[in-house]
């Protein structure tokens, strides 16, 4: 159709500069498989879809001759395939089905499923050949169905089961010739009942399988290891689930005698064993209490399977880079490397052709990483992992770009999602170059090593080389060396590094919220009372508040001396000017914060505190006399036994005290106003003594009213501060003074070291 044409074009021209890509650089490339752009090899399989990569669960029955040899390599989970079934007894109702696990020996088979549930067999480690029962205790139904396992471990030498061949039906069906040499399987026994009584169907397990036993180099004294480890013996060779350890034995092959029934059969001088100790080294390094990279896979070779799909979920497990060299093949894995080399602008051949990009093609980049593994605890079925966003790669790139990736090869989670951020941060290190370099790097600058190219032009970088390329012998009689390189940073495997290595990027920030109210102020003040007088006030204030998510402001404020005396104020978002009297009294010092109330459902943070001290507003108690009558009269009678509980108090107070290096004052202030005939006095006794560790302040105030036959107009008589001191030569200091109401404060002081202070009142 011509319409779609244009549509066509445009997805060719997308996988031919994907596919491009991976062919220039250490993805998927012959010469080395990087693992920090797995994620970008998954976004071009969608299109071109793969040969399917072993894995470490096969949960469905297999069934037939044409299937391939299998190996399990560390623990995995199957069902096995079925190759045998006979069934004898009364009526025909005791079932005997033999399971094929594995094409090589296996370690063990601790576990299985029924009847939805993992059962353990013969304590975790079953001996071969013996009969096990399978538990079903906590089942709905018959609690004993009768059902019995029993493993071969595929050893060479096992021989033919017993059970089986004295029940085959007909005779000779199964016979001392059918040995299994060399192949791992399990005997299913199931006794049928009637339907209501027990099973009426033979039973249907999956298998726990602990893997082959494998060779470790490490543990060869013969190569420089330590340990009884033999290759041409593999009665020494020990269950192992070290990922490097298992693409080894994969490259050697896996024999039966001398057939090969897993793995490519790879010379041991190809393989070199320093680089292949590093990589598996690297594997057992402890990381968040638990190893740095396990895997899990069973192995296949025959159809649907070969040496590359069996590699590829090896390497993955382990963000390995997998290098051939002409000096021979190892991996590398995935961790922070020693720099080999510095390279710098002089060590470029001039001439020489030279490429250097800063930033990954459209199609390259990743942001999303959506990651799956096998999880034991589920039966080896495929579980998704959480979901991996790189935040600001998202804001960098304006879009989401995604991949899958099935971690096949791995059943621990938390090294799934390590592995999921190593394949996100990786694909954000962008630069790429192609440089022609002196001959003097020929022994250090190799493939998949790391070096720095310190470039004036396009800054200190250091980057893995993808591919290496020696120049012939010409008229300058030296061979040059040309390498491709892809930048990669310890940020890559090492989040902490992360936040610095990559380029500096623009993030659209979140929309802005206010924390708290702008230029907040407290200013004491003095207000009118609305029955005549003055009160202690403070004026609040602050910005008026532009966020749509604020409704209002609680403020809150409490008096310095007592913290636990709240009191509160709730005001609307719209005003940000409020004046405040309730609760506050003359010359003390109080403090005052603000929180913000929201609609949003956000967190919001309490302001500091600001503190303020009370102005003096000549008491705190007002009264308008001139309309008190016979209630208030009652009130001043009330007040009489008030006024007698004062003057005990201070006789108390009144008590010489002598304090050592020490002044003590007692200051008694009042203040009276008349109205009409009637009166009100308000007095206060404050004592304050100041020692070097101590300091006490104690205050009465009392309130004395009666009626006289006068006449006045209201007025402040003002406030008369009386005191005395007395030293302990019995020498004493009185002094009295008349404060004005726009009088800030008096000084008083002292010549004496030692003063014993007393009250004196007239």
């Amino acid at each position: 159709m011509p319409f779609l044409a244009p549509i066509g074009a445009a997805i060719s021209a997308g996988i031919a500069s994907v596919t491009a890509w991976l062919s220039s650089t250490t993805i998927l490339a012959g010469l080395a498989k990087t693992a920090f752009a797995i994620a970008a090899s998954y976004a071009v399989n969608a299109l071109f879809k793969p040969k399917t990569p072993s894995t470490s669960s096969q949960v469905e029955t297999e069934y037939g001759t044409n299937n391939p040899r299998t190996v399990i390599l560390g623990t995995c989970g199957l069902a096995g395939r079925h190759v045998y079934r006979g069934n004898y007894g009364s009526g025909g109702r005791e079932f005997m089905d033999v399971y094929e696990l594995a094409s090589f020996r296996i370690t063990a088979v601790p576990r299985v499923k029924y009847n939805g549930k993992w059962r353990t067999i013969g304590g975790g480690n079953p001996l071969p050949g013996v009969w096990y029962d399978v538990p079903n205790e906590g089942t709905s139904g018959d609690n004993h169905d009768n059902v019995r396992v029993k493993f071969y471990y595929g050893s060479m030498t096992q021989q033919a089961d017993p059970s089986l061949i004295a029940t085959s039906r007909p005779t000779g069906r199964w016979t001392s010739a059918h040995r299994g040499a060399g192949v791992a399987y399990a005997i299913v026994y199931s006794q049928l009942h009637k339907k209501g009584q027990g099973l009426t169907a033979p039973a249907q397990l999956i298998f726990e399988v602990k893997g082959a036993p494998l060779y470790d180099w490490r543990k060869d004294s013969t190569v420089g290891g330590s340990g009884p480890h033999r290759w041409n013996d593999q009665s020494t060779w020990e269950y192992s689930d070290n990922t490097f350890v298992q693409a080894y034995n994969l490259e050697r092959g896996f024999f039966n005698g001398t057939q090969k029934m897993v793995g490519k059969g790879v010379r041991a001088s190809r393989l070199p064993l320093s680089e292949w100790t590093q990589a598996a080294n690297v594997a057992d390094e402890i990381v968040d209490g638990y190893y740095r990279y396990r895997s899990h896979m069973i192995a296949k070779d025959g159809p649907g399977g070969n040496h590359d799909a069996n590699l590829q979920p090896l390497l993955e497990a382990a963000c390995a880079s997998w290098v051939e060299r002409v000096d021979g093949e190892f991996p590398i894995a995935g961790a922070p490397q020693a720099i080999v080399a510095t390279i710098t602008d002089d060590d470029i051949k001039i001439g020489a052709p030279k490429r250097f990009t800063a930033k990954r093609k459209r199609t390259e980049l990743i942001n999303t990483v959506a990651a799956s593994y096998v999880s034991p605890d589920d039966f080896y079925e495929t579980k998704d992992a959480a979901t991996r966003i790189d935040q600001s790669a998202l804001a960098e790139d304006a879009e989401t770009l995604a991949s899958t990736i099935p971690y096949g090869a791995v059943t621990y989670v938390r090294q799934v999602d390590r592995l999921a951020d190593i394949a996100i941060r990786g694909a954000r290190f962008q630069a790429s170059a192609e440089i022609t370099i002196h001959p003097r790097f020929l022994d250090v600058v190799k493939e998949g090593r790391w070096i720095t190219w310190a470039s004036a032009k396009h800054g200190t970088r250091t980057y893995q080389v993808a591919t290496r390329q020696l120049g012939p012998h010409n008229s300058d009689g030296v061979r040059d060396i040309t390498v491709a390189l892809q930048e990669i940073s310890n940020g890559v495997f090492d989040p902490t590094a992360y936040s610095t290595n990559p380029p500096v990027i623009i993030v659209v920030p979140p929309p802005e919220y206010l924390a708290e109210v702008q230029n907040f102020l407290a200013t004491p003040n003095v207000v009118e009372a609305e029955g005549g007088g003055l009160l202690p006030g403070v004026r609040l204030s602050w910005d008026a508040i532009d966020d749509i998510s604020v409704s209002g402001v609680l403020v809150e404020y409490w008096p310095v001396a007592n913290s636990t005396q709240v009191f509160t104020k709730l005001v609307s978002s719209d005003i940000s000017v409020v004046q405040i009297v309730e609760g506050l009294t003359s010359e003390t010092d109080w403090q005052v914060r603000t929180t913000l109330v929201v609609d949003n459902g956000r967190s919001v943070a309490r302001s500091g505190v600001t503190n303020f001290r009370t102005l003096q507003a000549g008491g705190d108690f007002i009264a308008d006399l001139e309309h008190l009558g016979q209630d208030a009269k009652d009130v001043f009678a009330q007040l009489g036994g008030q006024v007698r509980e004062f003057f005990q108090k201070l006789e108390t107070i009144g008590q010489a005290v002598t304090l050592e290096g020490a002044v003590s004052q007692v200051e008694r202030d009042v203040m009276r106003v008349d109205v009409g005939n009637a009166f009100a006095e308000i007095e206060s006794v404050k004592k304050v003594s100041a020692t070097a560790d101590e300091a006490l302040a104690q205050q009465i105030t009392t309130v004395t009213a009666g009626v006289v036959a006068a006449s006045a107009t209201p007025a402040w008589s003002g406030i008369t501060r009386e005191y005395t001191f007395s030293d302990g030569s019995g020498g004493t200091y009185q002094g009295g003074h008349l404060i004005s109401s726009t009088e800030g404060s008096v000084t008083i002081s002292a010549t004496s070291a030692r003063l014993v202070a007393a009250a004196s009142w007239r």
